[in-house]
C-alpha cells in the first residue's frame, strides 16, 4: 500500500520578539483516512530511563534508551534551578528522511539548559 505524507505546521509570534512555535503532523494513507498519531513525547518518557546522581558540586544526569547510556555533568553553579527529574518535549520538531518520519524530541534538566 503506498502512502501518502502531509504534514501541517504553525508558527505564532507574539509581541517583543517572543515566539512560539506549534507544530501538528497528520498522515494519511493514500484513501487520505488519517493514521493514529503516537504523540512522541509520552514515546519518549516510556522508552527512555533518566537517572540523577547528586555529588558535592555537581549532578550528572544519566539516559539510558535500548541499552544506549549518555551521561552529562553539569556543576550546580551552571543553573539557579535544577528539574529532579528531566522534562521531554518541550522543543518538538518533526522531519521526513528516507521515507520515515522522525520526531525530534527536547530533553531539559534546568531552566537554561535544553539538549
Amino acid at each position: 500500500m503506498q502512502r501518502s505524507l502531509r504534514i501541517r505546521s504553525r508558527a505564532l509570534t507574539t509581541a517583543y520578539g517572543t515566539g512560539i512555535r506549534d507544530s501538528e503532523l497528520k498522515v494519511l494513507n493514500a484513501d487520505l483516512e488519517e493514521l493514529p498519531e503516537q504523540v512522541p513525547r509520552t514515546a519518549v518518557e516510556s522508552l527512555v530511563e533518566a537517572r540523577l546522581d547528586r555529588h558535592d558540586h555537581s549532578r550528572t544526569y544519566t539516559f539510558v534508551l535500548n541499552g544506549e547510556e549518555r551521561s552529562f555533568t553539569y556543576e550546580e553553579s551552571d543553573a539557579g534551578m535544577w528539574f529532579d527529574t528531566p522534562v521531554f518535549g518541550n522543543t518538538l520538531r518533526y522531519r521526513a528522511e528516507d521515507g520515515a518520519i522522525y520526531a525530534d524530541v527536547s530533553v531539559q534538566v534546568s531552566l537554561v539548559s535544553i539538549h
